[in-house]
């Protein structure tokens, strides 16, 4: 039953952050969600990642044939699964809702999740036939008809189905159904409800609330690929309310402490994305500009394939990367962040590295993000991210000690294991590239003249130094004597 939540809920990330502009209904997304949502995702693909997501079909066909006959094991069924549904409705406006979360204490330093209600609205325009049709091959593969109920409900006008299953707590339901043009999939006691009141206008709307709509304006979210909603003020009293200290520590250290919500949005332009946040303050409403295509230098231009859907952000990287590591740590238990520290301090000794000085300090201060190659099964966020160097030697002298031990870490795991077909290794190939293997090349990474690249394979990796070889000022990478395949 949690798979398939998950395959349910996965057509949530179904197009990747390089989505474009599209025309808007005269009812937007908004109008359907409770304005007391604490996270909300929206995703409006444009023409050429739609056109993405029907080519993807046909090898999605071929997995989920292969899944059916039998020929995948367990997991591969299930991933067979996740992938069939990235074209069904990668060609859809949708919209992803959290509406509820909370845990409880299980033990002195430990938290469980207690109830999650989550909703999916995706504006089919009344072609529901895909989205049915592959929830009706989901549920066969996935239920059981002596533990789960599927029954029929009614609420006013509208009807939806309802699954349970009694081997689960009573908030574990999912329910699914057509709703004027949208179909909505929830998981969650009454989140279907919730949807269906922010609809027909029983309740409040987000589409009406003031601050949303004045924000969705300042940052272009209405005309906006890719948007997104949090209510840092909900979450924290919802959380905080068990995980006393916790989300607080986490969003101080994300520099979002102060910060009750916030709304982000991604837009395509002709000379590329416009990244901009709008954030709720007591002092007030401050927007945010993370990537401005017309401050793109040209020098960085160079390095983003014709035609590419491309961002460029300024950062300071380590700083950004403390901050992620400072956040992580204090999501943890004290004795969980101690243990990991005193860990992460022995690795870089043992090693003779300082991460921090020999890597992070040497990484920005621009970031591109680009999709080019595009993943042949569009997955979501398969992008290619490059990030601009200062000292290239100590960059790739660094990656090679630190992804050599790595891979001998993961060896010496997989030992006297079998299936070792299916291990996971990091490879390291004569050209520089390195990257992650199970079964099948992974993320890949390469250090050249200029830039840190980093993609989604190594074929990924290699279309791109293709165009850096071609840069006047030395983009390409050069192996060296510590660049031996293996």
């Amino acid at each position: 039953m949690n798979r398939l939540a998950a395959l349910l809920m996965v057509w949530a990330t179904t197009t990747t952050a390089v989505a474009g502009p599209t025309s808007q209904p005269a009812r937007p997304l908004s109008a359907s969600i409770p304005a007391e949502a604490l996270v909300v995702y929206f995703n409006r693909p444009g023409a050429q990642v739609r056109s993405r997501a029907q080519a993807a079909a046909g090898m999605a066909s071929v997995l989920l044939a292969a899944s059916t006959l039998g020929v995948l094991p367990a997991e591969g069924g299930f991933l067979a699964d996740l992938v069939g549904c990235l074209p069904v409705v990668g060609t859809h406006d949708l919209a992803v809702v959290l509406l509820h979360v909370s845990s409880r204490q299980v033990g002195p330093h430990s938290y469980r999740l207690e109830q999650l209600k989550l909703a999916l609205l995706v504006r089919t325009k009344g072609q529901n036939e895909p989205i049915t049709a592959q929830i009706r091959r989901i549920l066969s593969r996935h239920t059981n008809s002596s533990v789960a109920e599927l029954e029929q409900v009614s609420v006013g006008q509208d009807s939806f189905r309802r699954l349970t299953d009694s081997r689960l707590p009573p908030w574990q339901v999912l329910t699914f159904g057509a709703l004027d043009d949208l179909y909505v999939i929830t998981m969650g006691s009454s989140a279907h409800r919730q949807i269906l009141d922010a609809h027909r206008s029983r309740t409040g709307s987000l589409a009406k609330n003031e601050w949303f709509a004045r924000a969705d304006h300042a940052t272009g979210g209405d005309q906006a690929g890719i948007e997104w909603l949090i209510d840092f003020e909900k979450l924290r009293s919802r959380l905080g309310q068990v995980v006393r200290g916790r989300p607080e520590a986490v969003l101080k250290e994300l520099g979002f402490d102060t910060v009750r919500r916030g709304l982000w949005s991604i837009s395509s332009t002709p000379r590329g994305q416009a990244w901009c946040g709008m954030h709720l303050t007591a002092d007030g409403d401050r927007l945010r500009v993370l990537s401005d295509p017309d401050t793109f230098p040209d020098r960085h231009r160079q390095a983003v394939p014709a035609g590419a859907n491309h961002a460029m952000i300024r950062m300071d990287v380590a700083a950004t990367s403390r901050a992620l590591a400072r956040a992580y740590l204090a999501s943890r238990s004290d004795q969980r962040a101690a243990r990991l520290r005193q860990a992460w301090r022995r690795v870089q000794a043992e090693l003779e590295l300082d991460i921090e000085t020999d890597l992070l300090e040497q990484l920005g201060p621009y970031v591109i993000i680009h999709d080019r190659p595009p993943h042949p099964l569009n997955i979501p966020f398969a992008c290619t991210v490059l990030i601009q160097l200062r000292d290239r030697a100590g960059v790739q002298a660094t990656l090679d000690t630190l992804l050599s031990a790595w891979d001998a870490h993961l060896v010496a795991r997989s030992e006297g294991i079998g299936r070792a077909l299916f291990a996971p290794r990091i490879r390291h190939d004569a050209d520089g590239v390195w990257y992650i293997q199970v079964g099948l090349a992974g993320p890949a990474l390469c250090v050249t003249d200029r830039y840190l690249l980093i993609s989604w394979s190594p074929h990924a990796v290699r279309a791109n130094l293709e165009l850096l070889s071609q840069i006047p000022d030395g983009g390409t990478t050069k192996p060296g004597a510590n660049q031996a395949g293996r």
